[in-house]
């Protein structure tokens, strides 16, 4: 049988938010694109993570917000949540944007190929598809963007049955009675609102000493104490010491900071600890290309130590978010295609779909203080209008400045909205705004936008609606 050889000008191994993304653009500057998924396209992202959550987060805010109906005449006889039902919902997103990025490849001409790819050598890969047959791509340039899986901790007993990974809890069966959540950083946290509101006893444990410790300290205070208000037991500073299984549950023992230890039991545990690069199978030590730390090396222009390779997205380790490898995609297949380009990391917005929401753009004020004179400006969403209106009013937009001339160096927020809010945030970091200008452009009244402006209106001296 003649071997099967398919040559393109540019090969992508993974189909994720960055692999996909880079596809396209490389098909719209002329090259002709192998994409290579042996999942689905989408990666974890569209599939596993942020379009599944959010379809749950949204099914688990309106089950909640029955609650408050009554205050505003609206009576209700009673509440019923049919999991079934949601999950149904929540595949049916995914199958719809799944099909739209598929789609998207086919009408830019891009060839999928279903499978799991290595290299061979430098400027070839190794398909196996999932039928058994193999199929190998010659490319002058090859983007990696195979992204990254959950992270294991050194503890005993967390290769459990009742341990679970993000992708096994979003389809369980049935709801459980309670859940533990290893990890208190952004996933860790939508997943305890999502199961707290749908009425699963939650418990969080975070070794570190805040939660969402990757972002502005108020932040992750703010969210512990709102999720102890609402019955979601935090235990920061705190480490698990072993899981055990016995039975019907698994039992949790934990050490906090001051030698402190409890054991408390949960149905099933959630380990949402971190994530680590998809490297294995790929043969990188084959082609002479070595890892630093767990992740792939590479130069301001997204290129590996080997000419004409290039990583994007979680595997070269940085900020592993969705639409950071999807720009990472676009500037790496730009490089490769004569173009000299550079990702832009100073205004890559963080959101957190927990309720209220969490946003953050820019440097933290910890961050800041490192290099500036700074000023440190709050505004509450209880003197928002709009937040009043509709009994939203829990947060506050925190705004990070350059003392000397008003440069806007971070904003960070908690409230409604916020995750729709930090896109102007983030235009304003990106764009080196003054705080004066954020304060004099004119802000649309009832919004709660109004808040980035009143925000900086304290800022420059004239508070209008906040003492």
């Amino acid at each position: 049988m003649a071997e099967n050889i398919v040559e393109a000008d540019l090969a992508i191994i993974g189909g994720g938010p960055g692999g996909y993304v880079a596809a396209i653009r490389g098909a719209q500057l002329g090259a002709q694109v192998v994409l290579i998924e042996e999942d689905q396209l989408g990666g974890t992202c569209l599939n596993r993570g942020c379009i599944p959550t959010k379809a749950l987060l949204e099914t688990a805010h309106e089950y909640q917000k029955l609650d408050t109906l009554a205050q505003r005449g609206i009576k209700v006889a009673g509440k019923e949540l049919d999991w079934a039902q949601a999950l149904a919902q929540k595949d049916k997103a995914v199958k719809t944007l799944v099909g739209g990025v598929g789609y998207l490849l086919q009408r830019n001409q891009v060839r999928v190929i279903k499978g799991h790819g290595q290299f061979v050598d430098a400027r070839t890969l190794l398909c196996r598809q999932s039928d058994g047959s193999e199929s190998k791509i010659q490319a002058e340039r090859i983007v990696i963007a195979t992204g990254s899986q959950p992270k294991g901790i050194p503890v005993e007993g967390i290769d459990g049955q009742r341990v679970l990974s993000s992708t096994e809890l979003l389809n369980l069966p049935s709801l459980p009675q309670s859940l533990a959540i290893i990890g208190g950083g952004a996933i860790g946290v939508e997943f305890a609102s999502v199961f707290h509101d749908l009425g699963v006893e939650v418990s969080v444990i975070e070794a570190l000493p805040n939660l969402l410790p990757t972002m502005d300290a108020d932040l992750g205070v703010f969210l512990a104490k709102k999720f102890s208000k609402q019955g979601i037991r935090v235990e920061v500073n705190t480490l698990v010491q072993g899981l055990r299984d016995i039975g019907s549950s698994e039992e949790i023992r934990i050490k906090n900071k001051d030698g402190r230890e409890q054991i408390f039991q949960a149905e099933y545990v959630l380990l949402a600890a971190g994530r680590q690069a998809n490297t294995a199978g790929l043969n990188l030590a084959g082609i002479g290309l070595n890892l630093a730390a767990g992740v792939i090396p590479v130069n301001e222009y997204l290129e590996t130590a080997i000419n004409g390779i290039y990583a994007i997205g979680d595997v070269i380790g940085g900020i592993m978010l969705a639409h950071v490898a999807s720009r990472e995609g676009i500037v790496a297949v730009e490089n490769a295609l004569g173009h000299k380009v550079k990702a832009d990391y100073r205004s890559v917005p963080a959101c957190i779909y927990t309720h209220p929401e969490i946003a953050s753009v820019g440097l933290t004020e910890v961050e800041a203080s490192k290099h500036y004179e700074i000023a440190v400006h709050r505004f509450p969403f209880q003197a928002n209008g709009r937040a009043v209106a509709v009994d939203q009013a829990e947060g506050f937009v925190k705004l990070v400045s350059e003392q000397k001339y008003g440069q806007i160096l971070g904003i960070h927020l908690v409230g409604p909205m916020v995750t729709e809010l930090v896109g102007e945030a983030g235009l304003a970091v990106a764009m080196e705004s003054t705080v004066e200008e954020l304060a004099t452009t004119i802000h649309a009244h009832p919004t709660f936008n109004e808040a980035l402006m009143e925000v900086a209106h304290a800022a420059i001296g004239s508070p209008i609606h906040n003492l």
